[in-house]
């Protein structure tokens, strides 16, 4: 029996395995370890659920930021024995956090207290992500510190 070369259909088979591994793989590959803009991205993404719970809940939340600290507390009343913790530093190892600050959103979505743009700064060495969140809306979005 003589050799037989590949059949059209199981090259373009071989090619959309190929397509299909190399989509699950892009993520790996650009997502660099200690990147500071995924770790403010948490963070931000923390702020705008803590916001959307507030008002889903009709009741007062708050996030918490420690200075020094690389974990926060968010989504649970002011002052609760046992907040939602994540660690900012998985994202980012050796980032913290500058300020220490409690974000506290009423039933509105509205961030009590705040009369002008509060910004949580994020940093490891001389890079810097930040988070700003504005009064009366409490719209956040990533900025410059």
């Amino acid at each position: 029996m003589a050799p037989r070369a590949m059949t059209l259909i199981e090259l373009a088979a071989v090619i959309a395995v190929m397509a299909v591994l190399a989509i699950a793989a892009y993520p790996v590959f650009t997502v660099r370890p200690g990147d500071m803009g995924a770790a403010a991205g948490l963070a931000l993404e923390d702020i705008r659920s803590t916001q959307r719970q507030a008002m889903a809940d009709g009741a007062p939340r708050a996030i918490v930021f420690t200075a020094g600290s690389p974990a926060y507390a968010y989504g649970r009343e002011p002052g609760a024995a046992a907040p939602l913790i994540r660690d900012a530093g998985e994202a980012a190892p050796g980032a913290v956090f500058q300020e220490s600050l409690t974000i506290t959103f009423n039933s509105l979505g509205e961030p009590a207290g705040l009369v002008e743009p509060l910004t949580v700064t994020l940093s490891h060495g001389a890079e810097r992500a930040a988070i700003t969140i504005h009064p009366y809306t409490g719209y956040a979005a990533r900025g410059t510190p």
